[in-house]
């Protein structure tokens, strides 16, 4: 009886630390004004807008994937490692051809590090 409760209570904390090592894909919005051609995304009350495109993830920047924008699978968005996910994402389409990584900035931020000025978008 004791040996029953023992293998239960081992496949109860199991099935815990599993469920909780699972990370959440959340549903990230795409807000789109197409008289001004601007592009946004929003994430838990934060806004973002298009900062870059680059070689983020060669660069090694590419963090876990956090969620996709507006229930598409295809349309990724990862943290960037070394920063916080409520100032910076990246953003990549998986279509298959000439994928690109996008580089996304809160609209909050006014300081821009300088490892991540190389992908700002010329005006």
């Amino acid at each position: 009886m004791i040996k029953k409760i023992l293998i239960l209570n081992i496949i109860l904390i199991l099935f815990v630390l599993t469920s909780c090592s699972k990370s959440k894909i959340e549903n990230l919005s795409r807000i789109t004004d197409s008289e001004k051609s601007i592009t946004k995304i929003t994430w838990q009350k934060v806004t973002y807008s298009t900062f870059g495109t680059g070689d983020i993830a060669v660069d090694g920047f590419l963090g876990k994937q956090i969620g996709i924008v507006g229930g598409d699978k295809n349309d990724k968005i990862f943290e960037v490692n070394g920063y916080d996910s409520h100032e910076w994402l990246i953003e990549y389409y998986d279509s298959g051809e000439m994928d690109t990584y996008d580089l996304w900035k809160a609209d909050t931020v006014e300081d821009i590090p300088d490892k991540l000025e190389k992908y700002r978008l010329s005006n």
